[in-house]
C-alpha cells in the first residue's frame, strides 16, 4: 500500500515536471514569436520611411531633377541640367545631336568636340554648318554669365581652313561688349594647337516674351533655373 502510494506520488511529481518544462518551451515559442513580429514591424516602419523620404525628395520623378553633382562642378550652370536637354548643339537627351559640354576658362566659355563622319560635308571635312552651329551655341552661352537665355540675333563667320573630322576640335566664346538685353561675342573654332579654323562675331539678344512663356509652359524648372 505505501508502495502503491509512493509510486503514485511520483507519477504526479513527473506529471508537474513535465508540464513545467512545457512551460518553459512555450514560453521560449512566444518570446521568439514576439521577436520574430518586432523585426516585421521594423522592416516594415523602414519600409514606410523609404516611401516618405522619397516622397518628400522626389517631389517629381527623379529623372526630372537637378544632377547636382554636375551642378557642383558646373557652378555658372553652363550646361543645360533641365529635363529639355534637346538643343541640337548641346541637348545630351538629343541622339542626332553635338552634345557639347561646356566649361569656363576665365573669362571664355569653351568646348571641346570631336566631329563624326557623318557631319563632313567635302569627304573628311567638317560641313560648314557644323561650324557654325558650334560657334553660335557657344557664343550665345556666354548669357549663362549674366544668367540670361539668349538666342542669336546676328552672326558673321570668317572660315579660315577645313575643318577635319575625326579630330578633336575646341570651341570658345567670349563677351566683347555687354548692353541691356543683348551682347556682342567673339569667338572661334580651333585646333588643339591653337590653328584658327573658322572665327566669329554676333549679337545675342533676350529670348522674345512669346517664346520664353511658350518655353516656361512646358518646362518650368527655367523659371528658377538661375536660382538653384
Amino acid at each position: 500500500m505505501i508502495d502503491a502510494c509512493h509510486q503514485l506520488v511520483q507519477r504526479e511529481h513527473a506529471k508537474v515536471g513535465n508540464l513545467d518544462h512545457r512551460h518553459r518551451d512555450g514560453g521560449r515559442l512566444e518570446e521568439l514569436d514576439d521577436r520574430r513580429s518586432e523585426a516585421l514591424r521594423e522592416r516594415r516602419l523602414e519600409q514606410l520611411r523609404q516611401r516618405f523620404r522619397a516622397t518628400v525628395q522626389y517631389g517629381c520623378p527623379p529623372n526630372r531633377l537637378i544632377d547636382w553633382s554636375k551642378a557642383v562642378q558646373d557652378p555658372d550652370k553652363l550646361n543645360d541640367e533641365t529635363t529639355y536637354q534637346r538643343c541640337f548643339a548641346c541637348g545630351h537627351r538629343n541622339e542626332s545631336g553635338l552634345k557639347l559640354t561646356f566649361r569656363r576658362d576665365g573669362a571664355r566659355i569653351v568646348a571641346d568636340y570631336t566631329p563624326a563622319e557623318r557631319y563632313q560635308g567635302f569627304p573628311g571635312v567638317l560641313h560648314g554648318g557644323i561650324l557654325a552651329t558650334m560657334l553660335d551655341e557657344t557664343m550665345g552661352r556666354t548669357g549663362a554669365l549674366r544668367q540670361e537665355w539668349l538666342m542669336t540675333g546676328k552672326l558673321d563667320i570668317r572660315y579660315r581652313q577645313p575643318a577635319p573630322i575625326d579630330q578633336p576640335l575646341r570651341v570658345w566664346g567670349e563677351i566683347a561688349r555687354e548692353r541691356n538685353g543683348a551682347i556682342d561675342a567673339v569667338g572661334a573654332v580651333e585646333l588643339m594647337d591653337g590653328t584658327v579654323l573658322a572665327e566669329a562675331r554676333g549679337m545675342f539678344v533676350r529670348l522674345p516674351q512669346p517664346l520664353a512663356s511658350a518655353t516656361l509652359d512646358q518646362y518650368p524648372e527655367f523659371i528658377n533655373y538661375w536660382r538653384t
